[in-house]
C-alpha cells in the first residue's frame, strides 16, 4: 500500500452535517482496505480565483495508506460530491522517487565546456530542504512573479532540482486555488 495524500475543498455554505457526513463516507471508505494516517483541518480560506462562483471554502487534508481499489473509490466519492468544489490527490512517496531519478540522471559531463562564471549557491540545497511543500504559500510566493509567472532559475537562484521541485509545488497550488494563475486575480486579491 502507498501513501496518499487528499486535499479537497468543500463550499462554505454547507451545513456541519453534511460536512460530518462526507467525512464519514470518505473515513469509512479508506478503512475497508487502507489505513488513515492523518486528517487536518485547514479552515475556512479565501480563494485565490473563484471556482464555480465560490471566492471561498473550507480546506480539509486527508493522508492515508490505500490500495487502488481504495484509491478509485475515494476519488469517485469526492468527483460525485456537488458538495467538494475542487480536490487534488497526491502519491507521498511520490516526492522520493522523483529525488532518485534525479540523483541518477545528474551523472558527469558530457563534453560540455565549464565556463568560468560566479558561482550562485541555491537557497533551498544550502538550507538542505529535500521537498517543497505546495500548502506553504509564503515560500512559494517567493518564486512566482506579480503577474503570477513562475520565476525561471536564472532569476530565482535554484538549482535545477529544486527549481523543478517549486513549479511543481507551485502548480499543484494553484490547482486547489492556494496561489492565483494570473495577474488578473492577483490584482483582484490585492496581494
Amino acid at each position: 500500500m502507498r501513501s496518499y495524500e487528499l486535499l479537497f475543498i468543500v463550499r462554505p455554505g454547507l451545513d456541519e452535517e453534511a460536512t460530518a457526513t462526507l467525512m464519514e463516507r470518505l473515513q469509512n471508505a479508506v478503512r475497508d482496505n487502507g489505513k488513515i494516517l492523518r486528517i487536518e483541518s485547514m479552515g475556512r480560506r479565501k480563494l485565490a480565483y473563484p471556482i464555480s462562483k465560490e471566492t471561498e471554502g473550507h480546506y480539509t487534508i486527508l493522508q492515508a495508506e490505500m490500495d487502488q481499489t481504495v484509491l478509485r473509490q475515494v476519488e469517485r466519492l469526492i468527483t460525485l460530491s456537488e458538495d467538494v468544489i475542487r480536490h487534488l490527490l497526491v502519491r507521498m512517496d511520490d516526492e522520493d522517487a522523483e529525488a532518485e531519478d534525479s540523483d541518477r540522471s545528474s551523472g558527469g559531463e558530457g563534453g560540455r565546456r565549464k565556463f568560468n562564471r560566479s558561482r550562485n549557491v541555491c537557497r533551498m540545497c544550502a538550507d538542505g530542504v529535500e521537498q517543497i511543500d505546495y500548502k506553504d504559500i509564503n515560500t512559494l510566493r517567493h518564486y512566482v512573479s506579480d503577474h503570477g509567472r513562475i520565476l525561471p532559475r536564472r532569476r530565482s537562484k535554484t538549482c535545477a532540482r529544486h527549481q523543478r521541485m517549486v513549479s511543481v509545488a507551485v502548480k499543484r497550488a494553484r490547482q486547489v486555488a492556494l496561489l492565483p494563475y494570473s495577474a488578473v486575480h492577483v490584482r483582484e486579491d490585492g496581494s
